[in-house]
């Protein structure tokens, strides 16, 4: 069997994903488009909590459905017996 490349300029909305998916007449076989969604759309979390760790989400050479967002770290503040402020960043244990 021959092996056809095509090409997708730009972002592909889930309606395309669908369509392309369901028309099996530009010779690709579902397995590939399956393989081709498998390996080249990004899979992992869209909302993320930030860290005081460096966190790795797995995008290179992904194709990303949305934005992902990282969510600000919990932050208050409290007046002390200096006058001042102490400021506590993170959850609370």
């Amino acid at each position: 069997m021959t092996r056809r490349c095509i090409k997708i300029d730009g972002t592909l909305t889930d309606l395309q994903l669908h369509t392309l998916s369901c028309n099996l007449s530009i010779g690709l076989r579902t397995d590939d488009i399956d393989d081709f969604i498998r390996t080249h759309l990004y899979q992992g979390d869209y909302i993320v909590k930030s860290s005081f760790e460096d966190t790795v989400l797995p995008t290179k050479n992904k194709y990303l459905m949305d934005d992902i967002l990282i969510r600000k770290m919990n932050q208050s503040e409290t007046s002390n017996a200096s006058g001042g402020y102490t400021l506590y960043i993170g959850d609370e244990d």
